[in-house]
């Protein structure tokens, strides 16, 4: 009989699963490091200033500030434009945003993340006022949730978009808050992108954006891990028998 027990899978075999069923990344900012050098542009009129922020509540983050009292066009915003491929890849697989952000208090509703598929816009907006957070959805259609409290800390973000349903979810800091919701569709179909900051006035500081796919798995990598198995149930099968009559030492 087979010993399950003593079945230990090799570190390559992780390491196959994980380049085989893994994420791809198409867009990520991480803390305080220039967004620029990260693969995005700026897109900035002033009155705006973007600038590093360490330990913020322990946090470091990238500031973005606009006000529009003195320019409406006042903006300070990052985007990443995607090539043929990536837009590709992000129509054909699900797909999960990531945001990280603290919004100042009461300073306008432009603090936004917009993802463009090249077919369909979903976008997120972040307020901060005194009885909690709202967060804004457009998408098809606009909505709206107000959390309560937590107004001073930080917040994750998380929109995970399933090609299956062409729907996403929506979840505030790992509860889910909003389903199904659909993207705003576009009438000319182009290159998509990632965008973060402000388009107006807001204030707000990004510890994280990340877009990353997530590939059904192939069918070669299917095989391969099938094949693998297999050849791991033989091989533990005849070590099984070869020792079956092993006698103990005396």
């Amino acid at each position: 009989m087979i010993n399950f027990s003593r079945i230990v899978i090799p570190s390559a075999a992780l390491m196959f699963s994980w380049s085989a069923f893994g994420q791809g990344t198409l867009a990520f900012h991480s803390g305080a490091i220039d967004p620029t050098t990260e693969g995005f542009n700026l897109i900035e009129e002033q009155p705006a200033s973007v600038g590093s922020v360490f330990s913020d509540q322990g946090t470091e983050a990238w500031l973005t500030y606009c006000d529009e009292t003195s320019n409406v066009f006042a903006k300070a915003y990052y985007q990443q434009i995607f090539t043929g491929q990536q837009t590709a890849e992000l129509n054909d697989s699900d797909w999960s945003l990531a945001v990280t952000v603290g919004t100042a208090l009461n300073i306008g509703l432009s603090s936004s993340v917009v993802v463009n598929t090249g077919t369909e816009l979903f976008l997120l907006g972040f307020h901060n006022i005194t009885s909690g957070n709202v967060i804004s959805v457009q998408g098809s259609t606009a909505q709206s949730v107000l959390i309560s409290g937590g107004t001073s800390s930080y917040h994750t973000y998380r929109l995970n978009y399933r090609a299956a349903t062409d729907s996403a979810d929506l979840y505030f800091d790992g509860t889910d808050i909003l389903n199904n919701i659909t993207g705003a569709s576009l009438g000319f179909p182009g290159k998509g992108a990632l965008t973060w900051g402000e388009i107006s006035s807001g204030e707000a500081n990004w510890n994280l954006v990340s877009l990353t796919t997530i590939p059904e798995p192939s069918s070669f990598g299917l095989a391969v891990l099938s094949c693998f198995c297999g050849l791991l149930y033989v091989t533990m099968k005849l070590h099984d028998e070869k020792h079956a009559f092993d006698k103990p030492s005396a």
